[in-house]
């Protein structure tokens, strides 16, 4: 048994016994650039670096579909750094990120060091109930 196990990884790293071409990550995944620097951990569920598909979720229920669409519209290393996807990138390359504009630009949701996302109770006071609801930490 343990012949046949570094018998596999000898023929992987020869060339031989390729793995399977199914086994690599969605193409969204693969879009989305490995985090260049190490972040402090969070214990914040609502964080770019750690769950940033969570963050999406609950920021589109509090922006609507709309604001959605408008962020995978924007998607790739050169959409906005406003935008969601603009400020994931910039996170994962070490840049600074200010924040994430909600819909209409109105609402603001911060971006700290460590990937945090929190909403701006100053730019957003109607919601701040409902973003406290999904999660989000409001400053």
């Amino acid at each position: 048994m343990r012949f046949d196990r570094l018998g596999n990884f000898f023929g992987q790293l020869i060339g031989k016994n390729k793995p399977d071409k199914n086994t690599h990550p969605p193409a969204e995944e693969q879009a989305i650039p490995k985090q260049k620097i190490e972040q402090k951990e969070s214990g914040y569920s609502l964080n770019l670096n750690t769950n940033y598909k969570l963050v999406f979720d609950r920021m589109k229920a509090l922006e609507g579909e709309t604001w959605a669409e408008k962020q995978q519209e924007q998607r790739g290393s050169d959409a906005p750094l406003d935008s969601f996807f603009g400020a994931l990138y910039a996170l994962r390359e070490g840049k600074k990120v200010e924040g994430i504009y909600g819909a209409g630009g109105v609402h603001r949701f911060f971006v700290k060091d460590n990937g945090d996302v929190v909403y701006s109770r100053s730019h957003g006071s109607a919601k701040v109930e409902q973003a406290l609801a999904l999660g989000f930490i409001v400053e």
